[in-house]
């Protein structure tokens, strides 16, 4: 899976806007991983990041409850890329913001969704041609998700080595 997320970062060098829009730890773990007190401490994060100094995107994170239109944090459509993320896919206000959004076109193109394999999420993202859709292993419950794609991805696309760290993870 390391090998797929370096590939997706890769491709993604394109894009410097990240929105994550999803419920409970779907949109939490992302954030915690970006939260800017934690980037800042060295001895936290150190080893973990390649480059940080290459820490440019910029990053959104939208629970479905929040009263905020989500076309106004998007500054630029093709520099965006959405990530809709759902263990179950069944949540409505992501499944809100999501069918809202399929609609326009500026930005239908920049979706990608987290999730499990064979979720609602997934059956709407394979219908609608999503960018990209990574499947979480289905055997790992919801407090563990920070070391599947749902935690991950972020941390890869701001410059966190996850080998690394999930090394130090197995290690301690």
């Amino acid at each position: 899976q390391l090998v797929g997320i370096k590939d997706f970062v890769n491709k993604s060098k394109s894009y410097d806007q990240f929105i994550f829009i999803g419920m409970g730890a779907s949109a939490i773990l992302p954030e915690l991983l970006l939260n800017e007190k934690w980037l800042n401490n060295e001895k936290l994060y150190e080893g973990f990041y390649d480059d940080k100094k290459s820490f440019k995107p910029k990053f959104y994170f939208i629970d479905g409850t929040q009263d905020r239109d989500i076309k106004d944090v998007i500054n630029n459509y093709e520099k965006t890329l959405i990530f809709f993320v759902s263990k179950n896919g069944k949540s409505i206000e992501t499944k809100t913001i999501m069918e809202n959004l399929i609609k326009t076109d500026e930005i239908s193109n920049n979706f990608v969704a987290i999730t499990d394999y064979g979720s609602d999420l997934y059956d709407f993202a394979k219908s609608n041609n999503f960018l990209e859709i990574f499947c979480n292993p289905p055997y790992i419950p919801g407090r563990f998700s920070a070391f599947t794609y749902t935690g991950l991805i972020s941390a890869a696309i701001s410059g966190v080595n996850i080998k690394k760290m999930l090394e130090s993870v197995i290690e301690f």
